[in-house]
C-alpha cells in the first residue's frame, strides 16, 4: 500500500534532494585535498633531499700509514709433512685384513694390510713348475753332451787303431816288395847260372886255358856275390852257388871232360831254378798287390773314421748349444719365478717410512689393482690404499722477496707462529732454497724445517714465518684495502686538509697479507681512504666519518 507524504515533509524532502549532490561533491573535494597536499609535501621533501645528497660530500673512512722495522721479515706459508705419500697396491686382489686406520702411528716396514691374490699364487706356482721343467731339460741336455763326447772319444780311439792298421799294411807292402826284389834276384841268379851252365857246356871242349879263365871268372864271381850277400841283395844260396862254381871251374881245369857232363846237369838244374824263381816272383808280386789293397782299404776306413769324428764333434757342439739354451731357459724361468715371488710379497702392504696414517680408502673385501703414481704431496690422498705422512719434522715453503735473498741463508733461524697457538712460537731453521728466483714475482722459494716431536703441529696448517733480516731499515706500510687497481695502475685515494680527494699512483713492495709495503708515491703523514669506491672523483670533497692509524 503506497504511503502518502504530508506537505510539510514533502518540502523538507525536496530541500534534501536539492542540497544532497552539492554536499557529496564538497565532501569528495575535501577528501582529495586532504590526500593530495601530503603527497605534494612528501615529493618536495624527496626532491630537496635528493638535491642535498647530490651536492653533499660522500662519507669515507680514513686510515693512516705507519713505519715498520725491517729487522724481521714475516711471510706466510702452509705447514707440510717432511714426507707424505699415497700407499698404492702392487698386487691385484681383495683386501683380506686391515691392521691400521687413520691416526695410527706406524714404523717403516710395518704391515698395513693383507691382499688375497689367487691369481698371483697360481702364477707363482706355474713359474716354479716351469723352472723345474727347465732344470730337467738342462739335465737331459748335459747327458746328451756326455754321450756325444763319449762317441767322439770312441771314434778317436778307433782312428788311432786305424792309423796303426795303415802302418801295418804299409809295412806289409814294404815286406812284399822286398820279397819281390829277392825273388827277382833269385830268378836273375838262376838265369845267370843257366847261362853259365850252357856256356860251360860250350866251352868245356875249349882249351885248358879257357878253363883257367873260367876259374878266374868264377873266382871274381864268388867275390862279387860275397859282397852282395853282405848288403843283402843276394841270398846265401846264390853265394854258395858262386863258390861251388868256382870249385867246379877249378875242377874243370883238372878234368874238363868230366865237367862237360856236369855242365849239362847244371843246365838242366838251372832251367828248373829259373822256373822256380819265376814262380816265387809271381807269388811275391801277388803278395805286394794284396798288401797295397790292404793299405787302400785302411786309408779309406781312416777317412770314414775322420768323418765320424767330425760328425761326433758337431753333435757335441749341438748338444752344448742345447745345454746353453736350456740353461738360459732355466735362468729365464728362475727370473720369472723370482718376479712372481716378489709380486706375491706385494700381497702384504707395508709402510714405506715411519709416520702416521692420514687416510684409509679401502675396506675389507675391497677389490684393489696396482695403482698409478700420485702427483703432489697431499697428506690425505683420495686414491691408493692409505695415505701416510711423516710428521716428526715439518717443513714450510715461503716465497722470499729478492731484496732479502742474500740476508736469509741455509742455517738461519726462523720463528713460526700459528694463529690457533698465539702464545707458542715454534723454532725452525732455513733448510734450503730453490737456487733461482721466480721471474714473475721476483721471489725465491725457500724451505724452513720445523721439528715437531710432540705432534702439536699438523700438516695443512696456515702459519706465519718470521725471518730475521738484520737490516734495521724502516719501511712504510698501509692496509691492503686502500689500494685501487684499475687501468691507470695501482693507486690510493689521499684526503688533504681541505677534505678533498687526490688519487696517487704508488709502487708496491712486499705483500704481508693484511698490509702492503709502499715503496713510493705517498708519505707517512698522508691519510688514505679505505675501500675507495668508483664514485670518488679526483679533487672532489669527502666527509671523513672515521679514521685512525693502520694496524
Amino acid at each position: 500500500m503506497m504511503q502518502t507524504i504530508p506537505p510539510k515533509n514533502q518540502h523538507d524532502y525536496k530541500e534534501k534532494r536539492r542540497f544532497g549532490p552539492v554536499a557529496g561533491i564538497s565532501l569528495v573535494a575535501i577528501l582529495f585535498a586532504l590526500g593530495l597536499i601530503p603527497k605534494l609535501r612528501s615529493h618536495a621533501a624527496l626532491v630537496a633531499e635528493s638535491h642535498q645528497q647530490a651536492t653533499a660530500a660522500p662519507p669515507v673512512e680514513v686510515v693512516t700509514t705507519h713505519m715498520a722495522s725491517d729487522d724481521n721479515l714475516s711471510l706466510s706459508g702452509d705447514v707440510q709433512a717432511i714426507s707424505a705419500t699415497s700407499v698404492q697396491a702392487r698386487a691385484s686382489g681383495y683386501v683380506a685384513k686391515l691392521y691400521v686406520d687413520i691416526g695410527s702411528h706406524v714404523k717403516a716396514g710395518q704391515v698395513l694390510a693383507d691382499i688375497e691374490s689367487p691369481d698371483a699364487d697360481q702364477q707363482a706356482a706355474q713359474a716354479n713348475a716351469d723352472t723345474a721343467k727347465s732344470r730337467a731339460t738342462v739335465g737331459q741336455s748335459v747327458a746328451n753332451v756326455a754321450k756325444s763326447e763319449a762317441g767322439v772319444a770312441q771314434s778317436q780311439s778307433e782312428l788311432v787303431r786305424q792309423k796303426a792298421a795303415i802302418k801295418q799294411a804299409q809295412a806289409a807292402v814294404a815286406g812284399a816288395k822286398a820279397k819281390v826284389a829277392q825273388a827277382q834276384a833269385e830268378a836273375s841268379g838262376a838265369k845267370a847260372k843257366l847261362s853259365q851252365s850252357k856256356h860251360a857246356v860250350e866251352t868245356q871242349n875249349a882249351s885248358l886255358a879257357q878253363a883257367v879263365s873260367q876259374y878266374d871268372l868264377a873266382q871274381v864271381t864268388a867275390k862279387r856275390y860275397g859282397a852282395l850277400l853282405k848288403d843283402g841283395f843276394v841270398a846265401q844260396q846264390d853265394y854258395d852257388q858262386a863258390a861251388a862254381t868256382l870249385k867246379t871251374t877249378a875242377a874243370n881245369v883238372q878234368a874238363a871232360q868230366a865237367n862237360i857232363h856236369a855242365a849239362q846237369s847244371d843246365v838242366t838244374a838251372s832251367e828248373q831254378g829259373v822256373a822256380a824263381a819265376n814262380s816265387v816272383v809271381d807269388a811275391a808280386r801277388s803278395d805286394e798287390d794284396a798288401a797295397q789293397a790292404n793299405v787302400a782299404a785302411a786309408v779309406a776306413n781312416y777317412q770314414s773314421l775322420l768323418t765320424n769324428v767330425s760328425a761326433s764333434r758337431a753333435t757335441v757342439q749341438a748338444s752344448q748349444a742345447d745345454v746353453a739354451a736350456s740353461q738360459a731357459a732355466v735362468s729365464s724361468s728362475e727370473a720369472n719365478a723370482r718376479r712372481y715371488a716378489v709380486l706375491s710379497s706385494f700381497k702384504r702392504v707395508v709402510a714405506p717410512f715411519d709416520g702416521v696414517i692420514t687416510a684409509r680408502n679401502v675396506d675389507i673385501g675391497s677389490l684393489v689393482t696396482p695403482g698409478t703414481n700420485i702427483t703432489g704431496s697431499s697428506t690425505t690422498p683420495t686414491s691408493g690404499l692409505f695415505g701416510i705422512a711423516r710428521t716428526d719434522t715439518l717443513r714450510i715453503f715461503v716465497n722470499l722477496p729478492q731484496t732479502y735473498y742474500q740476508s736469509i741463508k741455509p742455517g738461519s733461524k726462523a720463528k713460526v707462529f700459528i694463529q690457533e697457538l698465539p702464545n707458542t712460537p715454534f723454532e725452525g731453521t732455513v733448510q734450503q732454497s730453490s737456487g733461482a728466483l721466480n721471474s714473475g714475482s721476483r721471489t725465491l722459494l725457500t724451505e724452513v724445517r720445523l721439528p715437531n716431536p710432540g705432534g702439536v703441529l699438523l700438516p695443512g696448517m696456515y702459519a706465519q714465518v718470521q725471518l730475521p733480516t738484520g737490516s734495521g731499515n724502516a719501511t712504510l706500510r698501509a692496509p691492503a684495502d686502500v689500494l685501487k687497481v684499475d687501468a691507470q695502475g695501482v693507486r690510493v685515494a689521499v684526503v688533504d686538509s681541505q677534505m678533498r680527494v687526490h688519487f696517487r699512483n704508488v709502487t708496491l713492495g712486499r705483500d704481508f697479507g693484511a698490509e702492503v709495503e709502499i715503496v713510493s708515491g705517498i708519505g707517512p703523514a698522508d691519510r688514505l681512504i679505505a675501500n675507495p669506491s668508483d664514485d670518488l672523483k679526483d679533487g672532489g670533497k669527502v666527509n671523513v666519518v672515521a679514521g685512525g692509524p693502520a694496524q
